[in-house]
């Protein structure tokens, strides 16, 4: 208890304390400073009150708040759920791609083997008609003399 509040109170007249008792619906019954002490502790009560119900009204609000934040929270968890569909489905595509690709290095792989045999023959028949050819122009150019 405030000793300002308690002296202001103690200097009021019963009539006025009176009127105040019945403001804070606190029974008028008893003597000045019985009075003066249920005033006081229905002041504070009720500053407790106030208090709480301040503090009750900041909380709607920001329950409030926080259901409108979630609600539009919650709007966008089908949009995230379609692009996690999509981000699934083109990850299946790649590895089926990866797939593919890993199945054809070897064939790949092998056709290279393949050709590279056929180019080492071709470039032994290039080598062979390149012999040929010297041994027709130097034939030639021996009966071409006589």
């Amino acid at each position: 208890m405030s000793s300002t509040r308690l002296s202001e109170l103690q200097e009021k007249s019963m009539p006025e304390l009176w009127q105040m008792a019945n403001h804070l619906g606190v029974s008028r019954k008893g003597k000045k400073d019985e009075l003066v002490k249920r005033i006081l502790d229905a002041q504070e009560e009720k500053g407790i009150f106030e208090k709480l119900r301040l503090k009750m009204e900041e909380y709607e609000e920001t329950r409030e708040e926080l259901k409108t934040l979630i609600e539009s929270v919650s709007n966008l968890a089908p949009e995230l759920e379609d692009e996690k569909a999509a981000l699934e489905k083109s990850i299946s595509e790649q590895q089926e791609k990866i797939t593919k690709v890993s199945s054809l290095i070897p064939k790949l792989q092998s056709e290279k083997e393949r050709l590279n045999g056929d180019v080492l023959e071709l470039e032994k028949k290039i080598s062979d008609f390149d012999q040929q050819i010297k041994q027709i122009l130097r034939t030639r150019e021996f009966f071409s003399r006589e």
